[in-house]
């Protein structure tokens, strides 16, 4: 008798965490912030003085600013370079570079404004920058991280569609459905995939329209839990079937050629 067994996706039954992303480049800056300290160590008001402390603080400013816009080319290239995006899920991702490109100009159009100011110029855009940072940066890196989890995770849910369309071939074929208790686990099954392809969409929708990278990520564990309890329900159809008269002349609803015992 052929066992009836429905595959569970083995990322399913891993601790859900972001992807790793490769170390940040290291940005030296060690020798504009020399001749910065130089310029600045005794300050002089003569106009060669005023001339070489600009200078210096032209300098290290244009060189930090140019890591800090590295930094995002970086994210926009690991999101680019994933392979896993599906037809459905480019929509989201292009509204994700398109934040990244935002992010790329901002950072252009204050370094082409550095050769417009003067000391107390640079000190106030330094701010700003520094500000604006902060503010965004890990959040942009928060939402190419929850975008590159989302979107290697439609695969999953693509699976238990077919699944749960097998399931529903199978259970009819059988004419389980007769029975009351099976019946139940079949449309139980059903209403908490609506539920997880419902969790799903909404995580993507979050990452699409920026929202913060904790509340995306808590959205997106809710999914995974959500189709992890579907496929509970899969194993329980599976039970009842492989108890059923009749199930060795079925096919497997697995992925590959069960094994007769």
């Amino acid at each position: 008798m052929k066992k009836l067994l429905i595959f569970v996706p083995v990322s399913l039954l891993v601790t859900i965490s972001l992807p790793a992303f490769a170390a940040e480049k290291t940005c030296d800056l060690s020798g504009e912030y020399k001749s910065f300290a130089l310029a600045v160590q005794n300050p002089s008001y003569s106009q060669e003085g005023i001339q070489k402390e600009l200078s210096a603080r032209a300098s290290l400013l244009s060189v930090a600013i140019g890591c800090a816009r590295e930094d995002v080319i970086d994210l926009k290239n690991q999101i680019l370079t994933d392979d896993n995006t599906s037809d459905s899920a480019n929509q989201i991702k292009e509204r994700v570079v398109e934040s990244l490109d935002e992010a790329i100009r901002f950072y252009d159009m204050k370094k082409d404004s550095i050769k417009d100011q003067g000391i107390q110029g640079t000190k106030d855009l330094a701010r700003e920058i520094k500000v604006w940072r902060d503010s965004n940066y890990d959040q942009l890196s928060g939402r190419v991280k929850n975008f590159m989890l989302w979107s290697s995770n439609q695969s999953l849910f693509e699976k238990a569609s077919d699944r749960l369309s097998q399931s529903q071939l199978v259970v009819t074929s059988l004419k389980v459905l007769e029975n009351e208790d099976s019946e139940k686990v079949y449309y139980d099954a059903k209403l908490k995939l609506e539920t997880a392809q419902k969790l799903n969409g909404e995580a993507g929708a979050a990452i699409a329209r920026g929202a913060s990278s904790e509340e995306t990520f808590g959205m997106i564990k809710n999914s995974l839990e959500a189709l992890s309890n579907t496929y509970k329900n899969f194993f329980e159809i599976s039970g009842k079937l492989n108890k059923t008269d009749g199930v060795d002349e079925l096919v497997p609803m697995t992925d590959s050629d069960s094994k007769d015992e």
